[in-house]
């Protein structure tokens, strides 16, 4: 910002890649009233979160950090990385660090009361598709922990389903190599994929983590592993589920295109069938909606953003400083 001096008048300007670099937001927080901000972007994220911290009388501003609230970001927590994403009207979210709340999460999932840890393992199963909450999580041991609970089978139904969700999540931001999935991990997954009876919520990442463990590993002992426990005819039974079709579709592929000829004979035999290209045929046509869907919902949430934020419940607070 500078100043035009003028007899009698002082004129401030303002050019556009200053404006360009601030971002108008709102902040919340549980118990607290929610604030109006103009957030600078050239300023350091832990500058801002002290700011905050101070506005609200919260001690200890290093153990905060800012969240988005909109589910459709691909990241969870703001980092000096991914605040490019930040847009005017976004409402942001105060929340502990993800290294607090990883460190909490793991020692919770060790040492909670039974209610207490399945609290825990929903919270995991959504920050764990945050690639800052995965690796401070990951470095507290928790990607072991869940491994054995997992081979335990110390947890069935929903808090199971958490964690093999949780799982699926970590592995996919690409830290730990599928190589260290041990055998007996890998058994108990096969298990719940050839059994109907452990629901759709189990079945549908334990389908995932076999097709990553085939595509992914570079050991010819981890295709074995899976191609010996999970014939295309436990798969195939899945492909009338419509909650489950693409993820068996995608085992299935992933086991076609590491097998041998023969087996690739005796794959393809499975599937000539009527009723395998119906499922080919639905599966085509959810895809196609989804995505229509996806890039209406967007274009709608860009005229949002374009109104910006109007709330008669918030204290307007410049962090530009």
């Amino acid at each position: 910002m500078s100043e035009t001096k003028v007899p009698g008048l002082n004129v401030r300007i303002t050019s556009k890649s200053q404006l360009d670099n601030i971002k108008k937001v709102a902040i919340t927080k549980p118990g607290q009233q929610a604030l109006f901000l103009e957030l600078d972007q050239n300023r350091p994220l832990a500058g801002i979160i002290q700011d905050i911290c101070e506005k609200w009388g919260i001690m200890q501003p290093e153990e905060y950090a800012i969240q988005f609230s909109d589910s459709n970001k691909q990241q969870i927590y703001i980092t000096e990385r991914s605040r490019l994403d930040i847009s005017n009207g976004d409402v942001l979210v105060l929340s502990p660090s993800p290294a607090k709340t990883a460190k909490e999460v793991y020692i919770t999932l060790k040492e909670g009361k039974p209610e207490e840890k399945m609290g825990a393992m929903e919270k995991l199963s959504r920050l764990s598709a945050d690639i800052t909450f995965a690796m401070e999580f990951i470095t507290n041991e928790g990607l072991d922990l869940i491994k054995q609970f997992v081979r335990d089978s110390k947890f069935h139904g929903e808090p199971m389903a958490y964690l093999l969700k949780s799982f699926v999540n970590l592995m996919e931001h690409g830290v730990v190599s599928w190589d260290t999935i041990e055998p007996e991990f890998t058994k108990k997954v096969t298990d719940y994929v050839s059994s109907p009876k452990h629901g759709n919520k189990i079945i549908q990442p334990s389908l995932e983590i076999l097709e990553s463990v085939i595509l992914n590993s570079t050991q010819l002992s981890k295709h074995k592993e899976v191609e010996q426990q999970v014939t295309p005819e436990k798969i195939n039974c899945h492909l009338n589920t419509p909650e489950l079709q693409k993820n068996a579709l995608a085992l299935l592929n992933a086991l076609f295109t590491k097998a041998s000829p023969d087996k690739k004979r005796k794959i393809n035999a499975s599937i000539q069938n009527k009723a395998f290209r119906n499922v080919l045929v639905t599966v085509s046509l959810e895809v196609w909606n989804r995505e229509w869907n996806a890039a209406n919902n967007a274009k709608q949430a860009g005229l949002w953003r374009m109104t910006g934020i109007h709330s008669n419940h918030c204290n307007r607070v410049s962090l530009t400083q």
